[in-house]
């Protein structure tokens, strides 16, 4: 176990926590896309590849977001994810090399990247999910339902590369989103 690793996953959980108490959007977004800067380190020292790669895209797509929300980003960065996806699917040898170099600067020990296609699906289809939730929808009690099938998938992602941070990460977000829909659905049935 690589304490540094775990260090960052429990700095990406606390930024996390800190991130869901912003009433801004793009304080949300700016928070939110340091929190997912450190679970990426996190899951690429836990040589779990799909998963930094996800997050590295998402931290790129909340700071553009904080400035543009067009349909023609929000279809960039889902092509963008799944085009990752596809790359990762089929070409992890290529790729194998350059994540070998680069994690030996940043002092993974022994990394080996052992391809685990059914884990990436997880991965990416969250990633993707958050990509077009994130840019377009505007009904907060649909992006939070969409984002309960996206937290889900990373939530078993994390599960299936033994990512305890990353799944104390998943589960603070899915319960802060089921308590936000519990609240709101009981405050919609006062009214009426």
């Amino acid at each position: 176990m690589s304490y540094f690793a775990e260090a960052m996953g429990v700095v990406a959980v606390i930024i996390n926590v800190i991130s869901y108490r912003q009433h801004d959007m793009n304080r949300y977004r700016l928070i939110s896309a340091i929190a997912l800067s450190f679970l990426a380190l996190h899951f690429f020292l836990l040589d779990a590849i799909s998963g930094a790669i996800v997050l590295v895209i998402s931290v790129i797509r909340n700071l553009m977001a904080m400035r543009w929300q067009t349909v023609s980003l929000a279809i960039l960065f889902a092509v963008l994810t799944a085009g990752f996806g596809i790359l990762e699917w089929f070409y992890v040898p290529l790729l194998q090399g350059w994540f070998t170099q680069l994690a030996t600067v940043v002092g993974a020990p022994e990394w080996q990247y052992v391809a685990q296609p059914w884990t990436m699906v997880f991965a990416y289809a969250s990633a993707v999910i958050f990509a077009v939730g994130t840019i377009l929808i505007r009904n907060t009690t649909i992006l939070r339902k969409c984002f309960l099938v996206a937290e889900g998938l990373g939530l078993v992602y994390a599960l299936s590369v033994g990512s305890v941070l990353g799944t104390v990460f998943n589960v603070f977000n899915l319960v802060s989103i089921i308590v936000t829909l519990y609240q709101d659905s009981r405050k919609s049935f006062a009214k009426e």
